[in-house]
């Protein structure tokens, strides 16, 4: 991944912010940041526009332009949209959802056992994600939210694999889908009216 990409993510993020705040000017906005996304280095924001008393349509990004100490690395940007349906209202208790997202990324010295990543490699290449989410949004009072959702679907990934951490000796490259938990979140909600 170089800049370029990264810029260019967040022009087209910026761009869709602007026109759902333009949609939505007779309807209610929210602006989100996921702390779990903050958790792991990843500055994100997301945009929820109401479409109708149950109905609302979300769109957002992340990304991690980070090279930590020696070397370790899960550089990435991704963006994703999802349609909701609200139990009661929307913004307000039980919601279900349908996702759908994308990125690239870049990861170095970091182990993880799922998906299996070895410290001693790097990985570099893109994915893809669709599916089906469940959340709760608790009020917190005025104009902010806290909310708690999950997700799980099918995940594309296509990635080169390098023989280790630091060098461009390519280890091989794979195409990989498979089912698998596709979002999670603990997000601080900002209502705009």
């Amino acid at each position: 991944m170089n800049r370029l990409s990264f810029y260019r993510f967040f022009i087209l993020l910026l761009a869709f912010g602007i026109g759902f705040v333009h949609l939505a000017s007779a309807q209610v906005v929210a602006v989100k940041t996921n702390a779990l996304y903050w958790a792991s280095a990843s500055p994100n924001l997301s945009a929820e526009v109401g479409l109708s008393p149950h109905w609302t349509l979300e769109v957002g990004g992340g990304l991690n332009p980070f090279t930590f100490k020696d070397n370790l690395k899960w550089k990435h940007y991704q963006w994703q949209g999802e349609a909701r349906y609200w139990i009661c209202e929307r913004f307000y208790r039980h919601f279900v959802g349908i996702h759908a997202g994308g990125g690239e990324l870049n990861v170095a010295r970091a182990a993880c056992p799922w998906p299996r990543l070895s410290a001693d490699k790097r990985y570099e290449g893109w994915a893809v994600k669709a599916g089906v989410s469940y959340g709760y949004s608790f009020v917190l009072g005025g104009r902010w939210n806290l909310e708690a959702t999950v997700g799980f679907g099918v995940i594309h990934a296509d990635y080169d694999r390098y023989g280790c951490a630091v060098c461009g000796d390519l280890d091989g490259h794979f195409k990989k889908t498979m089912f698998a938990p596709t979002k999670a979140g603990v997000t601080l909600v900002y209502m705009i009216r």
